[in-house]
């Protein structure tokens, strides 16, 4: 059986690519299941003790959210949260940590440069590709290329 922690831990992970999903850092799914892990975290007895409407009583849990935690509780998993880290690899998610490379900005160096990675990001600054996209110049190539040096994220420095 899932513990409280694991299930606030499964709704932040679905809210951080939730905003990917929907390339928005304010989107309001996202900022949804942020209130259910805040809510399942500071929960002491275990959800899966609860009935639905106890659970939807609970502040920024919804019956959305109560159906995701028994989809969680039965099953061990959720078929959305699996959807998205297939559509989402850690690779993916782990470039979108980059101050100044926000859900939109990576969303568009995928579709247009195929940039999927930290490692392609590095080859796409170094090919100077990514000042042509509208919108993004030199500037943006070399705050993001210092980002990622002041990150630790190059070579055997990697964090």
């Amino acid at each position: 059986m899932a513990s409280n922690r694991e299930l606030a831990a499964v709704f932040a992970e679905l809210a951080r690519l939730t905003k990917l999903e929907d390339e928005n850092p304010q989107s309001f799914r996202a900022r949804a299941y942020e209130s259910a892990a805040r809510s399942l975290e500071n929960l002491a007895p275990p959800a899966a003790d609860l009935s639905d409407k106890e659970l939807v009583a609970l502040p920024g849990i919804g019956k959305s959210s109560v159906q995701k935690i028994r989809e969680y509780l039965d099953g061990g998993s959720m078929e959305k949260l699996d959807r998205l880290r297939r559509e989402f690899p850690r690779e993916y998610v782990e470039m979108t940590r980059i101050p100044g490379l926000g859900p939109k900005t990576a969303s568009r160096l995928r579709s247009q440069l195929d940039v999927h990675s930290i490692e392609d990001l590095k080859k796409a600054l170094e090919s100077q590709s990514i000042r042509e996209l509208p919108g993004l110049g030199a500037k943006t190539e070399e705050k993001i290329a210092d980002a990622i040096e002041r990150l630790g994220l190059t070579g055997k420095e990697r964090r």
